[in-house]
């Protein structure tokens, strides 16, 4: 999310404990400047209702996973709604 969010990096990455957010926004041809907002639920379960919430009223969202863990990656159609 920091690389992406804000073109910066840290090296010494501390794991995502509860829900984090960065905001970005980016000019996309036909539609002008949009605003994302990049969530980090760390995919606790805890979190997972709450995130129903935060999908209302989105137009898009993206899941991602760890590609070296087939657990994440089996995990996302939980995510889904």
């Amino acid at each position: 999310m920091m690389r992406y969010a804000y073109d910066s990096f840290n090296g010494t990455f501390i794991s995502t404990i509860g829900i984090d957010f960065k905001t970005k926004f980016v000019d996309v041809d036909g539609a002008g400047r949009v605003k994302l907002q990049i969530w980090d639920t760390a995919g606790q379960e805890q979190f997972r209702s709450m995130m129903y919430s935060y999908y209302k009223g989105a137009h898009g969202v993206v899941l991602v996973y760890d590609v070296t863990s087939r657990e994440t990656f089996d995990s996302i159609a939980h995510w889904r709604v």
